[in-house]
């Protein structure tokens, strides 16, 4: 029994022993809550101290940044007011500013007014004219047959286009019986080796000590060349006077047509229509009567040289803002003399202000009228820009130089290898000389069909290392100089040579060439046609050229145009003008000619093959 209950109670103490265990464990719990709510509390004593000290920052910055504000804002009132204050007196500086503006402008205004007046010479102009009028001198212009015509021409810096474009101009002009005075204002040398490379009697050059005096930029293109035009008026030896820039051209028969004009209408003063060139490749034609600003410049007229001394230009035209040919012409009208009017384009101008400063494109090709356009500019600026760099020859014909050769040997090459065969094939030669060469190429192709003499002539600016004949072969001459050998050649060439001989100088070409063979495989180049480089001065059609073979004997046989006309490998200047003229006596030794020359017209027909018309097309 007494077992049993302590079995029966040794549960219950470990069950008190539990209890025991248990708040012995609750109290440990609670003194740890205890002692987290005393750190929590202490935390939360620091989070509002930090809170409150922030919101005592955050409230001084609040009323820092009120105050900036509040300065800020007193800041733009000031500048607002000042800038008031500076607007009302700019207000009453501009009213000021014009109010002396106005009263300068009215000022300048008398002042012009009075130089106007002072300057004037109408009545003084209109004596004058009366008294040449009245003198035996003044008649000889419309009663001479002929009278020489005096072709004026300033120049400064602009001695390439003077030389290839305006010179050769009026060197092709249909009336012949001319003079030019270029006269230099204060020139570089450059301007008189390009007069004297003519060796034109016509032609004379007279340079200026001094240049101007002009005024400053930008009123100098207004009378731009007036001193040196004056000085050629004076030196002027004609009966009738015109005027030529030295960047642009006159059109065959602007002499012709203009003093036509005015001998049968009794004109003392004839102009015609100018044909404008714009860089961008527009034309424009200016020009109508009564003459006006803008429409009527002194290169489209002809003066009666005692008129054009009388009515000189005058710098102080640059004072009103005039150009010098318009204040001239005015003077004119006011002076009452007759003038009159051609519906005839007969001057080329370019503008120097849009083309740029004369001297400075001496090197520019574009720069060029249809007439004396390249035929393949990319390969002349490709030559230009990257050739050889030997230096060219001041005595060669315009447009030519060692660079020059090597642009246009490709296209002599590949039409000589189509047109030296059909050729020898006709005539046989056995020795062949080319007059006007270049390096040799048709001679090259001749000796390939087997002729075995060769003599090649050409100026003294062809360089040997591009030939392609031997040196002894080669034989330097100036073209514009008669030549001769001790012997005659069985065949000649001379192939778009004659383009570059002035023509005042054909006839001692053309007599020298029909020395040397009596047969010659001739072209020239065509009215219109481009020329390499820019220099072609002679452009005829070839019923003129054969006119000229038959005076010396020689007939022209059309034969080898039908043939290559249409031939890819001959380039469209030789396929357009190419064509033989055998001396008369002489066709009876060659049978295939003589039949060719019985079904041929008698003269070349003036063809214009399309590659021409192509690049004329381009250029508009």
């Amino acid at each position: 029994m007494a077992q049993t209950r302590s079995s029966f109670l040794h549960p219950v103490e470990r069950l008190r022993e539990y209890l025991r265990a248990i708040r012995l464990l609750l109290g440990q719990t609670r003194d740890q809550l205890q002692a987290t709510r005393i750190e929590m509390a202490a935390h939360m004593t620091q989070l509002e101290t930090l809170a409150s000290s922030q919101l005592a920052q955050l409230e001084r910055l609040s009323a820092a940044a009120e105050a900036a504000n509040a300065s800020r804002e007193a800041q733009h009132g000031e500048l607002v007011a000042q800038h008031g204050q500076l607007l009302a007196l700019l207000e009453q500086l501009t009213a000021g500013a014009h109010a002396a503006t106005s009263s300068h402008e009215a000022q300048h205004a008398q002042l012009v007014e009075i130089l106007r007046m002072t300057h004037d010479r109408s009545q003084e102009n209109s004596v004058l004219l009366r008294e040449l009028r009245a003198s035996s001198a003044y008649e000889l212009a419309y009663s001479e047959e002929r009278p020489l015509v005096s072709v004026v021409i300033p120049t400064y810096d602009n001695h390439r286009l003077l030389r290839e474009r305006a010179i050769p101009s009026v060197l092709a002009q249909t009336y012949d019986n001319i003079e030019i005075v270029v006269v230099g204002d204060a020139a570089p040398e450059e301007a008189r080796a390009a007069v004297e490379w003519f060796r034109d009697p016509r032609i004379t050059f007279h340079n200026l000590p001094y240049r101007g005096p002009y005024p400053a930029e930008p009123t100098l293109w207004l009378v731009a060349g007036t001193p040196p035009y004056n000085e050629g008026v004076r030196r002027a030896s004609g009966r009738w006077i015109t005027r030529l820039d030295d960047d642009d051209a006159f059109r065959p028969e602007h002499v012709e047509r203009l003093l036509d004009h005015a001998r049968k209408h009794r004109l003392e003063m004839a102009y015609g229509l100018i044909c404008q060139h714009m860089p961008d490749g527009a034309v424009e034609v200016l020009g109508r009567f009564p003459p006006g600003l803008h429409q009527f410049g002194t290169q489209a007229a002809l003066y009666h040289a005692g008129v054009a001394r009388i009515f000189e230009f005058d710098l102080a035209d640059a004072a009103f803002g005039v150009p010098d040919d318009w204040g001239q012409c005015l003077r004119m009208l006011r002076a009452g003399v007759r003038i009159g009017m051609v519906e005839s384009e007969v001057v080329d101008y370019y503008p120097s202000l849009l083309w740029g400063r004369p001297g400075a494109n001496d090197n520019d090709g574009a720069r060029r009228s249809p007439a004396v356009a390249d035929p393949h500019p990319d390969r002349t600026a490709a030559s230009q820009a990257g050739g050889s760099g030997r230096p060219r020859d001041p005595s060669a014909p315009p447009g030519y130089g060692p660079d020059t050769y090597e642009v246009i040997a490709e296209a002599a090459r590949s039409a000589a290898e189509v047109v030296a065969p059909a050729v020898y094939r006709l005539v046989q030669p056995r020795s062949v000389v080319d007059y006007g060469c270049g390096t040799g190429e048709w001679l090259a192709a001749f000796r390939e069909c087997g002729s075995e003499e060769l003599l090649g002539v050409d100026g003294p600016w062809i360089d040997a290392s591009q030939l392609v004949i031997a040196p002894g072969e080669f034989r330097a001459h100036d073209l514009r100089e008669p030549f001769a050998v001790d012997r005659e050649f069985d065949l000649a060439l001379c192939l778009e040579v004659i383009g570059h001989i002035p023509a005042d100088r054909e006839q001692i070409f053309l007599d020298s060439l029909t020395g040397l063979a009596p047969v010659i495989l001739f072209s020239g180049p065509a009215p219109h046609q481009p020329g390499v480089g820019g220099g072609v001065l002679n452009n005829r059609w070839p019923a003129y050229w054969a006119r000229h073979f038959a005076d010396r004997g020689f007939v022209a046989v059309d034969c080898l145009r039908p043939t290559i006309w249409k031939d890819p490998r001959v380039a469209w200047w030789y396929a357009q003008n190419m064509w033989l003229a055998v001396r008369q006596e002489a066709l009876r030794q060659f049978p295939l000619l003589r039949r060719e020359h019985d079904a041929a017209p008698p003269d070349p027909s003036p063809l214009v093959h399309p590659g021409l018309l192509e690049l004329l097309a381009q250029a508009e």
